[in-house]
């Protein structure tokens, strides 16, 4: 059986700098105008529908939702 080397040591470590942090884009805030995902779990059935539908009416399943919620908020204050 053969001794295995040690690795060599990370040069970077060595000088006792912490490495640079860059900030992940989950962490910031999305700009209020911008757009972002709202995952919703649905049955697989109502998805197909939702989205044959958008398709039928020429809109996207996104602007389809948009309406639908101002709405039901119309209409449900």
């Amino acid at each position: 059986m053969t001794a295995l080397a040690k690795p060599p040591r990370n040069p970077a470590r060595t000088k006792g700098e912490p490495d640079v942090v860059t900030l992940m884009q989950n962490l910031q805030k999305a700009p209020s105008t911008g757009t972002v995902q709202l995952p919703l779990m649905v049955p697989a059935q109502l998805k197909r529908e939702f989205k044959s539908y958008a398709a039928d009416k020429d809109f996207t399943m996104s602007a389809l939702f948009q309406v639908m919620w101002e709405e039901y908020r119309a209409k449900h204050p």
